[in-house]
């Protein structure tokens, strides 16, 4: 705690002892990290194994998965659109465009680009099966990557392009992302 508060420079080796420390204790068998100070680039590097079948390394610039650190992105570029009234974050987005997987449930028609955010959609993280709602939507929360997917649908119907070409040019482009 506090090795990255320093005004100064970054000391590498307390973030190596204090990276190895987590890793032992977590029992993680790699991690790649990055530490970002002033918009730039001020330490990175891989520790542990990439793979423990193979006992592969992790490197400097090994790229694992993430969880879901697209939704992050995609609510930043949802807000964008939200900025320019491409779409608006509480009108429900059956307006926008109707959802078959869920037609059979009215209540879908209550959500929103603002529940969806907020994971407020009634809908669970990933159908087992045919889509189903949990609870109102709006009433509470619980993760959903499903929210998602039909928000995603609805914004490629208001732009006329697909998700992947959007976040290229309205995110990762203007922050120069290259990987």
């Amino acid at each position: 705690e506090g090795i990255l508060r320093s005004a100064g420079p970054v000391n590498t080796e307390e973030v190596d002892r204090f990276v190895r420390a987590y890793l032992d204790y977590f029992k993680t068998p790699g991690i790649s990290i990055a530490l970002i100070k002033d918009s730039k680039i001020v330490y990175h590097r891989g520790f542990g194994l990439k793979n423990v079948v193979t006992q592969e390394p992790v490197a400097d610039d090994t790229v694992f998965e993430a969880a879901s650190m697209t939704k992050p992105v995609f609510a930043d570029l949802v807000m964008k659109l939200v900025d320019r009234s491409v779409i608006d974050l509480d009108t429900p987005l059956s307006t926008y465009l109707p959802y078959e997987d869920i037609a059979h449930d009215e209540r879908y028609k209550l959500i929103t680009a603002r529940m969806v955010l907020t994971h407020r959609t009634g809908f669970p993280n990933w159908r087992t099966g045919k889509l189903e709602i949990k609870f109102t939507p709006g009433t509470e929360v619980s993760y959903s990557g499903e929210g998602f997917v039909y928000l995603g649908k609805v914004v490629e119907k208001l732009t006329g392009k697909k998700l992947e070409d959007l976040i290229q040019s309205e995110v990762f482009v203007p922050f120069g992302v290259e990987h």
